[in-house]
């Protein structure tokens, strides 16, 4: 998963040319992504000797490539989508667990909206088990989930909170209805809960930590009694009230995936109903538009609080950095930006929110919608 760090370092390179290069994997017949590849990298070599660059720094641009198209075994086990990244210096590739439409870009600076929905915080969210044997972090997307190894992070219940004589600690059984049921060797359950609390907070910290600055959901899971306490110790602003009630300890990653989903995707498309019906409300206050000229000219200065941009769609053109003058183009032009992908990552570099959706999603079927700060 791409995070959102990686990103905006992505997006702050600079170069005389760049090249980036999406293809969709496909999972049944391996060899047609070596020749798909292969196509592409045909079209990046066009498109810079297009631009005046010699043959031989052409292919020195392009050379790691290489190391792919010949092994055979690069193309198994491989997710949905491929995305590889170029300068004359450095060359970077992800894979995505979604299908990415075949493209390929050319210009001083990286060309990263099909990555903004991995990188967005508006698709992403985290989950956090409780259970006797397993407290772990995750980042997750609807598509993919990993686990963040946090330094300090209470590893599991009965552990920390079993005593140096190894008495007082709690433990469980199943009650049959994929719960589980908590008692102490003859403690009294108020003082079972304030040890919880206490590890709770250890928790708390160590995941708050991490999250500082994030906005992104979290999402708890664990056994039904256990989700007040740790609401009682939880500083982080951004907990979802709902969450996986149950025993977690045998399920796998992908399982504690598939049963986020159903409490994860409703919050995610309320907050962006909420964000398109504020889009709505300030629309024509002179603080909402959809008029590109306006949009791209207060990603700039900083002002967009929240961008809407549609997955698979370009605006090719280019612009003078001191002005913010534009020329857009109907077809691209050898160096024209995605000026789509530039809007979205400089608002997302000055903290603003990027929803990246379906054209039939957008507010009013616009092409580009903003919120502005001021």
């Amino acid at each position: 998963m791409l995070k959102r760090d990686s990103f905006l370092r992505m997006a702050e390179i600079r170069e005389e040319w760049c090249v980036s290069v999406y293809m969709p994997i496909d999972r049944v017949d391996a060899p047609k992504n070596r020749i798909r590849l292969k196509n592409l990298m045909s079209e990046a070599e066009k498109k810079l000797l297009a631009l005046e660059m010699s043959p031989a720094t052409v292919g020195r641009i392009l050379a790691p490539i290489e190391m792919i198209l010949d092994n055979t075994d690069f193309w198994k086990n491989w997710k949905e989508g491929f995305a590889a990244f170029f300068t004359y210096d450095s060359f970077v590739w992800h894979s995505m667990n979604y299908k990415f439409d075949d493209l390929v870009v050319v210009t001083d600076r990286f060309h990263l909206k099909p990555l903004l929905r991995n990188a967005s915080q508006t698709r992403r969210f985290h989950l956090l088990t409780l259970s006797q044997n397993k407290i772990k972090l995750y980042e997750a997307s609807e598509d993919e989930i990993h686990e963040v190894f946090l330094k300090g992070l209470p590893r599991n219940i009965e552990f920390a909170l079993r005593s140096e004589d190894g008495e007082n600690h709690l433990q469980s059984h199943s009650s049959g209805k994929g719960s589980a049921i908590y008692h102490g060797n003859g403690g009294i359950e108020d003082n079972k809960n304030a040890k919880l609390t206490e590890l709770f907070r250890k928790v708390d910290k160590s995941v708050n930590n991490y999250l500082k600055g994030d906005e992104s959901p979290l999402l708890l899971a664990g056994v039904e009694r256990l989700h007040p306490i740790y609401h009682a110790a939880n500083s982080y602003p951004h907990i979802l009230k709902d969450g996986i009630n149950g025993n977690v300890d045998d399920l796998s990653s992908k399982e504690l995936l598939e049963k986020s989903l159903p409490t994860i995707m409703p919050a995610i498309r309320e907050e962006r109903e909420k964000a398109m019906e504020i889009f709505h409300e300030k629309l024509g206050t002179g603080l909402a538009t959809d008029k590109f000229p306006a949009i791209f000219k207060a990603a700039k200065e900083g002002r967009i609080e929240t961008l809407f941009v549609p997955v698979g769609r370009q605006t090719w053109g280019n612009f003078d950095n001191k002005t913010s003058e534009l020329q857009i183009n109907k077809t691209a032009k050898p160096g024209d930006k995605d000026l789509l992908c530039v809007t979205s990552t400089r608002t997302l570099q000055k903290g603003g929110t990027v929803y990246v959706v379906l054209p039939e999603q957008m507010p009013d079927n616009a092409s580009i919608a903003a919120v502005m700060r001021y």
